[in-house]
């Protein structure tokens, strides 16, 4: 039974999501997916934005 009010799972994602995505973009850019997509952030980079693409897209599947 879910509560009236009660935010889901899904939404917590796609906030958190667009949370990481402003304050990436505030320290380096608007298009930090490009940039560490393409390698320019090394390994650890790309594994930001993995997790961070797995987030918006569970969030934008509700």
């Amino acid at each position: 039974m879910e509560l009236e009010g009660d935010i889901g799972g899904f939404e917590v994602m796609l906030i958190a999501a667009i949370v990481i995505y402003v304050i990436l973009a505030l320290l380096t850019g608007p298009f930090w997916p490009l940039d560490y997509i393409s390698g320019k952030a090394g390994c650890l980079g790309q594994i930001i934005c993995l997790l961070w693409g797995g987030l918006f897209i569970a969030g934008l599947s509700s």
